[in-house]
């Protein structure tokens, strides 16, 4: 590289230096607008908060809240993921406006990413509705243009909100593959091929039995417990599809290689079916859980603990229903 081409690269980095303090980063006429201490999204109360309405472009992803429970409605019915909106109900009560431009100053919300909107938020709270309109990122900095609807002010906020926006409909899923919260169960099968695992629980002294095969053996009470406390922690690793026409013997789901249910008497409350791996991922394995009919991909290994070998959920002491704390005496008969 000669002299001159140097000298040509570094007045031309001056200039666009330039350009980007007085062009870019000017402040709006009439001097820099006061900060605010106002919440980004008035009397948002996420305690009262009912429904999440997220709209990109043509996609919508709706999510409806109920006794407690967060549950899908668009684009399809399914539970919700209670952590991702919870979090971003809360941040967006939080944020607070690191600017604010008055409506005078505004001359095109266009300008800004804003008409149309990137995106939009709807928070529902009884018959009330709140919409958090989302632009474009403000130049240089990390920070982005949004609006409430309703105002022509625009405020700037922080970019990062835009990670708790969801790409997919995925993104807003429940991924515990199930839950047993608030099911009264009594009853744990496995059926893996010809091996049938049965194990009951006694509504009186609340100790489980393993009842198939025969004969009823006394069960490994604390080791079961542990076993379904880890099978709600049992996540989902991708969602494969939703179709209800979708081919299951491709899954290896037409006659399922391994079935779980969870039940209460005679009724089966969670059923959930197991598959083969796909070719390329053998840690992974198809599930189907039929309260929903997707099919999903989950971890191989909490499978291989339900189809462990019989020996591992019987009960392994001799007695187990007293505490040795409580034995003050021992006595041995025999010759």
């Amino acid at each position: 590289m000669n002299f001159s081409q140097t000298k040509w690269l570094v007045g031309f980095a001056v200039a666009l230096l330039a350009f980007i303090l007085l062009v870019e980063l000017r402040p709006p006429p009439g001097g820099p607008p006061p900060p605010t201490s106002a919440p980004l999204v008035p009397h948002l109360r996420p305690a009262a908060v009912t429904r999440v309405e997220f709209v990109r472009s043509n996609e919508t992803f709706r999510a409806e809240r109920a006794v407690g429970r967060w549950r899908l409605s668009a684009p399809l019915l399914y539970p919700a993921n209670a952590l991702a909106l919870d979090a971003l109900v809360d941040v967006c009560a939080r944020l607070r406006p690191q600017l604010v431009i008055p409506a005078d100053q505004v001359k095109s919300a266009a300008e800004f990413g804003l008409d149309p909107p990137q995106a939009r938020i709807t928070f529902h709270q009884g018959d009330s509705r709140i919409e958090l309109r989302v632009g474009a990122r403000a130049p240089v900095t990390q920070q982005l243009y949004v609006q409430i609807a309703g105002t022509t002010a625009i405020a700037v906020t922080d970019a990062n909100l835009l990670e708790l926006l969801p790409k997919t409909a995925d993104d807003w899923r429940d991924r515990q593959l199930l839950s047993l919260a608030g099911l009264d169960y009594d009853r744990l099968r496995v059926r893996t091929g010809p091996r049938d695992l049965v194990l009951n629980r006694d509504i009186t002294n609340r100790l489980w039995r393993i009842t198939q095969p025969p004969p009823i053996k006394r069960a490994n009470g604390p080791h079961i417990e542990h076993v379904l406390r880890e099978l709600q922690r049992w996540p989902v690793q991708s969602f494969v599809t939703d179709d209800p026409k979708t081919e299951l013997d491709a899954f290896g789901l037409q006659t399922p290689e391994t079935e779980l249910a969870i039940g209460a008497g005679t009724n089966d409350l969670v059923v959930v079916q197991f598959g083969k791996s796909p070719t390329n991922q053998p840690t992974l394995v198809y599930a189907r859980r039929l309260a929903t009919t997707n099919v999903v991909l989950v971890d191989r290994e909490w499978l291989d603990q339900l189809r462990a070998p019989y020996w591992d959920f019987c009960e392994h002491r001799l007695i187990d229903t007293f505490s040795a704390a409580d034995v003050d005496r021992i006595e041995v008969r025999g010759r």
